[in-house]
């Protein structure tokens, strides 16, 4: 079984304030710790031959203390199911992993101080294989890892398994920087399983899978979609079958909602119950086995009921997030993008000269996706966000850049809307 950042002592963020009284749940119910919790239990169900952790295990060094606590009450049912313990020190836990894995005779680090290594390891009732590991030897590494040498194809093995925490594709990146060719052109190597971006990425089908595991579990609202441990088995032919367990407790989804057809403000409250039904059925099927799910609402369109909308959507400020309960499963609301607006002919305001029609003209611009000044416009934006946000690296590895085109774009809509009320209501003589 390999698992992804766990992030040991961080908590997840983007919760209810008042997530306790409605649920009885804590962060700490929905955060790294009970994610690995759970993916060991499944490990032992499942009587797997290792459990490797690809790296960022603890989120920094005064995390050590909280993570040695979970560590233990981790590796001893594991070493109970004669289960072996590896992982590779990411930059976050450069130096705390090693000297956990030195407190716990039963983890061994691979790759220790740079250097690649590799563990055969017998399973119960399978081949022999190995494992490929290299560890981040400082916080920063801007050189990548295959420039240091690997070992020799270990003999009596049907395959060999890598793992590695760094940034893949980024030649500027201080995080260890990989380049996929790099990892293709390793023919002993029958798979790369990879650690660093919290968005997984891994093709379970590939013939040679090379990809991201992602977080063990959702550590803030951007973190969307499956999340939690992938069991890997491997046939006397080399050949790998890969699936990943959906055992994260804490999920976030990004959820639309066209409101050209809503009459009124209650619409929304309706469509959210739909989707939280949804939720509801999926986690009883065993989709997932979350015990919370927030969603990131956008909402988008025109609408007669504009005002009563905007009236309800008032009411979900970050202090009273929308929450809901079925069967033990806590559904609440994130984050919401309002792109709402009334209904307005923006091709006939386009026509005039004054400021209106200039922002009408920008809107109908950003509509179009294919538009030349819509690139433009979102390519200004980006150089503005960029000149003034905080660098990458000082954030740490959060997953992909914070903003993509698409968010840009979406910003860019509900800014101009926004301000194309406010214009109306001014030349009109009603409060903005």
């Amino acid at each position: 079984m390999f698992c992804g950042d766990v992030h040991l002592g961080r908590r997840p963020s983007g919760l209810p304030l008042d997530l306790k009284e409605q649920s009885g749940l804590s962060a700490r119910d929905l955060g790294p710790k009970a994610a690995l919790e759970r993916a060991v239990a499944e490990a032992c169900r499942e009587r797997v031959d290792a459990f490797v952790f690809a790296g960022d295990v603890v989120q920094q060094e005064n995390s050590v203390f909280e993570a040695f606590g979970a560590l233990s009450r981790c590796i001893e049912p594991l070493a109970r199911a004669a289960i072996r313990i590896f992982g590779v020190a990411g930059n976050h836990d450069v130096e705390t992993l090693p000297r956990l894995a030195s407190s716990f005779p039963q983890f061994q680090l691979l790759g220790a101080k740079g250097r690649w290594e590799d563990c055969v390891l017998q399973g119960r009732s399978g081949p022999r294989i190995a494992l490929r590991g290299w560890s981040f030897p400082a916080q920063h590494v801007s050189e990548s890892p295959f420039t240091h040498p690997r070992p020799d194809a270990p003999e009596d093995v049907c395959a060999v398994l890598g793992v590695v925490h760094g940034d893949l594709d980024d030649a500027r990146s201080r995080y260890a920087p990989l380049r996929r060719r790099d990892l293709e052109a390793d023919s002993i190597v029958k798979g790369w399983f990879l650690g660093h971006i919290h968005k997984p990425s891994l093709d379970a089908s590939a013939q040679r899978p090379i990809g991201y595991l992602g977080s063990l579990s959702a550590l803030d609202r951007t973190e969307t979609g499956r999340h939690g441990p992938w069991i890997v088995a491997v046939e006397n032919s080399g050949a790998l079958s890969i699936e990943q367990r959906a055992l994260a407790p804490l999920a976030f989804e990004d959820v639309s909602f066209d409101v050209s057809d809503w009459t009124d403000g209650a619409a929304f409250e309706q469509a959210l119950r739909a989707k939280y039904a949804a939720v509801r059925e999926a986690r009883a099927s065993g989709a997932n086995s979350a015990r919370a799910v927030g969603f990131n609402v956008s909402l988008y369109g025109a609408t007669p009921a504009f005002k009563a909308l905007r009236a309800k959507l008032a009411e979900f400020d970050e202090g009273r997030l929308l929450s809901a309960e079925f069967d033990g499963l806590l559904c609440f609301v994130a984050d919401i993008d309002d792109r709402t607006h009334e209904p307005v002919d923006l091709m006939r305001l386009a026509l005039s000269t004054d400021p209106a029609g200039l922002l009408a003209r920008r809107l109908l611009a950003l509509q179009d996706e294919s538009s030349l000044l819509a690139q433009e416009l979102i390519g200004r934006a980006l150089e503005s966000i960029e000149a003034s946000a905080p660098r990458r690296e000082f954030l740490g590895a959060l997953g992909p850049p914070l903003w993509s085109d698409t968010q840009v774009r979406s910003r860019l809509l509900r800014a101009g809307w926004r301000a194309l009320e406010k214009l109306e209501a001014t030349r009109e003589g009603r409060p903005a």
